[in-house]
């Protein structure tokens, strides 16, 4: 029997099936053991926005800010993971969301946003369907965006608006308003359409009406546009009118929720969150769905705390696991093959798909799916449970939690120097950067090779040039750093100034201090902008610290 064309019809969502699919969507988070979750965006990388590896974590977050703050979110994937005690298995249920935040009237958010060719291109290759995502993708606002358009809302339809002087409109509005005093003489049952008008015309007839006939007419503005637009006059109490105009602004502010409402459940859930290389995940889950990302590093951690506040990275736990394909390394594909039968075929067992939900248990791989690397995401984290502990399949998924309890709440954070995580749940470990030195006063026309010369004693080293005359020094072998540094304690070279990287960065600390000092504490889910301003990053400090150098 030929599978029907909507046999998959709750795991693809849009915004035609999306209020019918809510309900299932909601219950499978009540009883999930945790939530996989992928994003697929617009674009990853701001034009002149470059990732250096001896970034700060604080310098990487503010770039990745930048990156959330232009591109969109336009597929979301989750995978929701509920125990079966019973049967000892996980039974799992996947919904691909289609997003687009549309307005649903000229008063709504009208967002602006960047695409970058690589990743547009990049989605097309996969086959992504952007008729479907701009037709028939799920509206949303913020928690951040509800609250301005309910503010604007009652304050709408309750401030009292100022008087305008009628000057040269005196002798239209007279006629306007004898038009209406005929028609009410008249008793009509019929409504009274008056001419088209300007919107300023329109006004000074909305005041005149309302302070020569008071509550007894209703009054409200019809047409396609502009040039269009007129007032439809009937019998009808204004202030009931108005609050029949307040109540359908605010079911539209509730239909324009939208998809955040899945965001929302999630996050009262308290259920676990499994990303795979998941920081640029949350931060847009922050930004499109809470509020715009502070610009402090502190107060996004704080607000992810109650967001979610219990998320775990694969790909941190598999490389602590010292897990990785021979080729793809610790991607999620990698990852995936790698841990396959018969070495993992436990994990088949565990895995059970409901009806109607069997589609990604079929062949072939769907990969930058969202709804699909959801799947592979949990799938890969229930294989690295399967490792941590042999007998997973007969242990509770609390049990399994607590087995992890040192990777909660780290998510990779890769190509930095020194670190590969942020810890969302607390402060980040130091970074490692022992084995790093700062090299400045670089006479003029030295390449590389000069410079790691003078480092020939500690073995070999990595030459980064950050201007014509600073660079960093990184040694290939760590254990030879202390050797290194008392050696340019006693023997300073003649022709430049050689420093650890802790002692380059002391007074960039210090400067952030006094940047810092004094500020309030911020509140989950205020959104406040950032004292430092994205041009205020490490990098610009360090050119300003090489230019002291210099005078």
């Amino acid at each position: 029997k030929k599978t029907p064309f909507f046999h998959f019809e709750r795991m693809e969502v849009t915004r035609d099936n999306f209020d019918a699919v809510l309900p299932d969507v909601c219950a499978a988070i009540d009883g999930a053991a945790f939530v996989a979750i992928d994003g697929e965006f617009t674009g990853l990388n701001m034009d002149g926005v470059r990732n250096f590896q001896m970034d700060t974590i604080e310098e990487r977050f503010l770039k990745l800010r930048q990156s959330v703050q232009n591109f969109l979110l336009i597929q979301f994937g989750m995978s929701v993971f509920s125990w079966d005690e019973a049967a000892k298995s996980y039974t799992v249920r996947t919904f691909n969301f289609y997003l687009f935040p549309r307005p649903a009237n000229h008063y709504m958010p009208d967002l602006k946003f960047v695409c970058q060719s690589s990743s547009i291109d990049f989605l097309a290759q996969h086959e992504t369907d952007f008729n479907k995502v701009f037709h028939k993708g799920i509206a949303y606002l913020s928690r951040e965006q509800e609250s301005k358009q309910q503010n604007y809302i009652d304050t709408r339809h309750t401030a009292q608006k100022e008087r305008i002087p009628l000057g040269k409109e005196a002798e239209f509005v007279a006629a306007t308003l004898a038009k209406i005093e005929e028609w009410l003489t008249a008793n009509s049952s019929e409504p009274l359409d008056l001419p088209p008008c300007n919107a300023f015309r329109r006004r000074l007839i909305y005041q005149e009406a309302a302070q020569k006939f008071g509550d007894t007419l209703a009054l409200e503005s019809q047409g396609e546009d502009k040039r269009s637009s007129f007032i439809r006059v009937a019998r009808a109490s204004q202030d009931k009118k108005k609050q029949e105009k307040k109540d359908k602004e605010e079911a539209e502010l509730a239909a324009m929720v939208g998809f955040r409402r899945v965001i929302d459940h999630l996050s009262r859930s308290k259920v676990p969150v499994i990303t795979h290389n998941g920081l640029l995940d949350v931060c847009h889950v922050h930004q499109q769905f809470f509020a715009a990302v502070p610009g402090e590093l502190e107060a996004f951690k704080a607000n992810m705390a109650n967001l979610l506040p219990s998320v775990y990275d694969t790909k941190v736990i598999a490389i602590a696991l010292g897990v990785e394909h021979e080729t793809l390394g610790t991607a999620l594909e990698g990852l995936a093959v790698h841990m396959v039968p018969p070495a993992f075929a436990d994990v088949e067992k565990l895995i059970l798909f409901p009806p109607g939900f069997d589609r990604y248990a079929q062949p072939g791989a769907k990969y930058h799916e969202a709804g699909y690397d959801a799947f592979m995401t949990g799938r890969v984290f229930v294989s690295l449970l399967q490792l941590i502990s042999k007998e997973i399949q007969l242990s509770s998924p609390k049990d399994a939690f607590a087995s992890i309890a040192q990777h909660k709440n780290k998510i990779c954070m890769p190509g930095l120097l020194g670190s590969g995580s942020i810890n969302l749940g607390g402060p980040d470990d130091s970074l490692n950067r022992a084995h790093v030195f700062h090299v400045s006063n670089i006479p003029a026309g030295w390449k590389a090779m000069q410079i790691s010369q003078l480092f020939q004693g500690a073995g070999n080293s990595t030459v980064n040039f950050l201007g014509n005359n600073t660079a960093y020094v990184i040694l290939a072998d760590p254990t030879k750093a202390e050797l290194a540094t008392k050696f340019f304690e006693e023997h300073p070279p003649a022709e430049c100034t050689i420093c650890t990287y802790a002692e380059f960065m002391r007074p960039l600390a210090k400067m952030d201090s006094v940047q810092t000092e004094g500020s309030a504490a911020l509140e989950p889910m205020q959104s406040v902008e950032a004292a430092a301003a994205p041009e205020d990053d490490g990098e610009q400090k360090r050119r300003r610290v090489v230019d002291a150098e210099k005078q």
